[in-house]
């Protein structure tokens, strides 16, 4: 018993000398790591890395809203090569006086170059590092990830933090897909193994603030297929648009409609939207039947001769919504098919999911069987709510 008592006693002890933060790093031995970016550079060292570090002295002061600290720059954006992702982010902590610690890494990016030579052994390297979170942002681009992470953000002192917000108002405007680390193996993993990121684009500003119009900006409304880890393509804003129908995340999407019951522009918001996907087995094949049903409100209307308060109206503004959402659908579809060949719109996964007997029968030729999948988009938009007024505000809006 006593043996026991002094067993637990020198336990206690031990307990007491190693509790609190006995394995912590101080944060002035670490460069923490906010975005990366990978591309592939031709030459013997072909991973070409760059990372945006929040800078020490104005990490603290980012929220600052005066003083000389809130004028120091907020990050630093190193560069560095190597023959694998580990070798390059070794080599360029050589030059560093701090280790690059990536627990705070909230984006990556994929360099066009690199996202078309394969996504393999990047993968591989950013899935074993056990400091990349599976929560971080993926994104690709059309251009370098380097030229990316090097532009800066109006009204952002960090710009991978205001790409990180313009991703944010994408998602909610429902214009491309989130996608995280974890999501994208999932992807990459599944069935058919293909999948999607946002692209990131710099964007001639036409009326940048001195006036020139040379200006860049970061926009993210366009989307990057890839099948076996390699990009296939990118998808242009409507496709981007029918994607989110089809992996049911419609909802905040704008619908811009043209001369509904006249002439004029209309804009309808979904609130809440539905897509559902139902496949077909039988003798003459395969085929998909596709249903999107939502509830819209009207955001904008100058068509003339439109009265909000007349059934029939609304009918109108509804059935063209409906053609519009219906067209960008089918035209991503379509793409998928006949353009990319790439089952990035789920055939695959919904029809293993109910007819896995026959998904097991067609899953080794289902790149071959998935061009000549037939499809019908069917479209129900439901206007709840017209706003406070019920007639365009200049009813001669539209008049030649």
């Amino acid at each position: 018993m006593r043996r026991a008592i002094a067993f637990g006693l020198v336990l206690l002890m031990t307990l007491l000398l190693t509790s609190g933060c006995w394995d912590y790093r101080e944060t002035d031995q670490l460069a923490i790591v906010y975005a990366l970016g990978l591309d592939r550079i031709p030459g013997s060292d072909p991973i070409l890395l760059t990372v945006q570090v929040v800078t020490p002295a104005a990490g603290t002061s980012m929220g600052a809203s005066a003083g000389a600290g809130a004028e120091s720059k907020a990050f630093t954006t190193i560069s560095g090569t190597g023959k694998s992702v580990f070798d390059a982010i070794s080599r360029l902590g050589r030059k560093l006086p701090r280790r690059l610690y990536f627990a705070h890494t909230k984006i990556i990016i994929f360099g066009r170059t690199l996202a078309e030579a394969g996504l393999g052994d990047v993968m591989d390297a950013l899935n074993r590092n056990p400091e990349i979170r599976r929560t971080t942002l993926m994104f690709a681009t059309d251009g370098s990830a380097n030229q990316i992470l090097a532009k800066s953000t109006p009204l952002e002192r960090l710009p991978a933090k205001g790409l990180e917000m313009i991703a944010e108002k994408a998602k909610r405007n429902a214009f491309v897909p989130e996608v995280n680390l974890n999501a994208l193996n999932c992807r990459f993993d599944g069935v058919p193994g293909v999948a999607f990121l946002p692209l990131v684009q710099l964007v001639k500003d036409p009326g940048s603030p001195s006036g020139s119009g040379a200006g860049e900006n970061l926009t993210i409304s366009r989307t990057a297929i890839f099948a076996k880890q390699h990009l296939v393509g990118i998808l242009t804003r409507d496709e981007s648009k029918g994607l989110m129908w089809l992996i049911n995340r419609p909802q905040g999407q704008n619908v811009t409609l043209d001369g509904a019951g006249g002439a004029g522009v209309s804009a309808l918001r979904i609130l809440a939207g539905q897509t559902n996907i139902v496949p077909q087995v039988s003798e003459n094949g395969i085929s998909m039947e596709i249903t999107c049903s939502a509830r819209a409100n009207v955001r904008e209307t100058e068509t003339v001769g439109l009265d909000l308060n007349d059934p029939a109206s609304l009918k109108k503004l509804e059935h063209e919504a409906e053609q519009v959402i219906t067209k960008q659908v089918e035209t991503t579809i379509t793409d998928a098919e006949t353009g990319l060949d790439a089952d990035f719109v789920g055939f695959g996964r919904q029809l293993r999911a109910e007819y896995p007997a026959e998904w097991k029968q067609v899953e080794t030729s289902w790149k071959d069987i998935f061009p000549s999948v037939r499809f019908e988009v069917v479209c129900h938009i439901e206007i709840v709510n017209t706003g406070v007024m019920n007639n365009p505000s200049r009813p001669g809006a539209g008049k030649e």
